[in-house]
């Protein structure tokens, strides 16, 4: 039975007793710190010993491996301690522990670990070079945990371990929340001490522009009935018609385009688009008999039901292939487009994804992503008008 608490350095601190091999013949203490002042100084917080095998650590981590050598102190010692002052956590140092034992699918390393923690479990494979690979499984069933968690707030905070851990579904599904749901500019939070992870430049400029598009999607849907209507001669009663139209579209901040693109969400702005047929379809009045079915109506609906399946969010797959450079070709990338399936390879690994996607999920040289946006561009008004 363990103390509940340790002297460390003069300091008494909480500490506790994990078991994570029943043979083990090491212990490995890991000790986290606290901020005691505004000067940054810091002192033990808590400690914990897990109980290890010694050569599995050895064969994991070259790290370890050296530490626990003969030509170090710690090889000859029953107890290691690992100061985690750069604010690594202690269950990111379960974690994977209990990947290298073969229990990495246990309740204390998925059901209880909160995304927050999934930063420092990379930092923990950086700081003792641990292969990233080694956690795949282990990642790919905390997300089936935690999936039905995420919010946009959340996502947000998900978009760089999900690329990290180059989870295919996961990332899509956080990507795909954060364009339809950010309100502002997205740019990826780091809620951890370890600013040094940061996702590549690229991928938020992608996500907004992935962003922008499902906003001309929906100003464009909604405008083409609207332009139609004007182009022609019309009674009395269908220019009083055009005009509710339009003041419907307008008190709910959906119109005109300038001002939906900055208060809103893509999602909320779907959600006022809903809420506008709602309103009508509630109405009694002469309004309402000679609008059921009407073209500007209808094209509500069409707005709505487009944008919510335009995106399917980043592809990491799409993205590997896009990168080309140092005898690395992109050919594969461009293969899915003329063949028309741009979930190729991707869908098997449970990221199913349309053209969108795949699109916006190029990396690829400068100079070419600039003439192709423009060629999308041009394509995209062709198929829609």
């Amino acid at each position: 039975m363990s103390d509940p608490t340790i002297d460390l350095d003069g300091v008494e601190v909480s500490h506790k007793d994990i078991e994570i091999a029943r043979d083990g013949d090491l212990t490995v203490r890991v000790i986290e710190y606290e901020e005691i002042d505004s000067d940054g100084n810091m002192e033990p917080a808590f400690a914990t010993d897990f109980c290890v095998q010694k050569e599995i650590l050895k064969k994991r981590s070259p790290v370890f491996a050296s530490m626990l050598g003969p030509h170090w102190r710690e090889g000859k010692q029953k107890l290691i301690e690992l100061h985690e002052d750069t604010g690594i956590s202690t269950t990111a140092i379960h974690v994977w522990l209990r990947i290298f034992h073969g229990d990495g699918d246990s309740k204390e390393t998925c059901g209880k670990v909160n995304h927050e923690h999934l930063w420092h479990v990379y930092e923990a494979a950086q700081k003792y070079r641990l292969e990233i690979d080694d956690a795949k499984a282990w990642f790919d069933l905390w997300w089936n945990a935690h999936e039905l968690e995420v919010d946009c707030r959340i996502a947000n905070q998900l978009l760089f371990p999900c690329w990290a851990f180059r989870h295919l579904r996961a990332f899509g599904y956080v990507t795909k929340i954060v364009v339809y749901n950010e309100a502002g500019y997205i740019s990826p939070v780091n809620p951890t001490p370890h600013k040094d992870l940061q996702l590549p430049d690229k991928i938020p400029q992608q996500l907004n522009k992935a962003k922008l598009k499902l906003k001309d999607t929906v100003q464009k849907m909604l405008w083409e009935p609207m332009a139609e209507f004007l182009q022609k001669e019309r009674s009395g009663s269908e220019d009083k018609r055009f005009v509710q139209h339009q003041r419907r579209l307008v008190r709910k901040n959906i119109w005109p385009s300038e001002k939906a693109r900055v208060d809103n969400g893509i999602e909320h702005l779907l959600e006022r688009i809903e809420s506008l047929k709602v309103d009508r379809a509630e109405e009694n009045s002469d309004l309402h008999e000679y609008t059921q079915g009407d073209h500007l109506d209808a094209s509500l609906g069409l707005a709505v039901e487009k944008t919510r399946t335009q995106f399917d969010g980043l592809c990491l797959k799409c993205m590997a292939m896009s990168e080309s450079g140092r005898g690395k070709s992109d050919e594969a990338y461009f293969a899915k487009n003329r063949r028309k399936d741009w979930d190729d390879e991707c869908r098997d690994e449970g990221m199913d994804h349309g053209d969108d996607s795949w699109f916006f999920s190029y990396l690829g040289r400068r100079p070419f992503t600039e003439r192709r946006e423009y060629w999308w561009d041009s394509w995209n008004d062709d198929r829609w008008w």
